[in-house]
């Protein structure tokens, strides 16, 4: 199957749940319910996340999973660098973004890495747009380290389970309240279009924040 992008053509369709499960199959991939994997494959949500980082020039994302995301913000962006703490999909990622020259993969913790570095070195400390496809437990230390570094970034795009609404710790709702408009930009029941190793309970939703 050969999907026609933006930029020209791409043959792996990563929103196809048979690609998906080829390439588990093909690294023996399994998913590991500590780090509450949850990869999107849905592709109306997709590009609504894409749409909703109004990206200029550069994009980081967040847990890229399988690179599905990924894939998108590289066919609408300059760069992208992607952040995965997971060891064992970086034989993945280079493989599934194989064909975009403008990704660059760290295997890093986020919570432990220095991303005002990142931007300065890798951006030139220019403005940038965040995105991300979040487990729940993790939703709320990144958005609170993304808001309390006061970093050079555009917007944050994150597709989180609607129990993070429901639970903000205080901290984060003033966070979130006082530095950025929130918005709640698509709605879909259960885990549709998802490969989850933890099933959220209800309706999942994006978050944009904008500074």
């Amino acid at each position: 199957m050969y999907l026609i992008c933006m930029k020209g053509y791409y043959n792996m369709d990563l929103t196809s749940p048979r690609t998906i499960r080829n390439i588990q199959e093909q690294f023996g991939f399994t998913f590991k319910k500590g780090l509450g994997q949850n990869f999107l494959t849905a592709r109306n949500i997709l590009e609504e996340i894409v749409d909703a980082a109004e990206i200029e020039s550069g994009v980081i994302e967040v847990g890229p999973g399988f690179g599905v995301l990924t894939s998108e913000l590289a066919q609408n962006s300059d760069k992208v660098v992607t952040i995965e703490i997971d060891e064992r999909l970086i034989d993945v990622l280079d493989y599934t973004l194989e064909e975009y020259d403008n990704v660059k993969i760290i295997n890093e913790d986020i919570l432990k890495l220095d991303l005002k570095k990142v931007i300065d070195d890798e951006f030139k400390g220019e403005k940038v747009s965040i995105a991300a496809n979040l487990p729940y437990y993790i939703t709320t230390p990144i958005i609170t380290k993304l808001l309390e570094e006061k970093l050079p970034i555009k917007n944050i795009v994150v597709m989180v389970q609607k129990e993070v609404k429901k639970s903000n710790p205080a901290e984060l709702t003033v966070l979130v309240d006082n530095q950025c408009a929130v918005e709640n930009v698509t709605r879909f029941a259960g885990s549709h279009g998802y490969k989850v190793a933890v099933k959220a309970d209800g309706e999942d939703f994006t978050l944009i924040l904008t500074k």
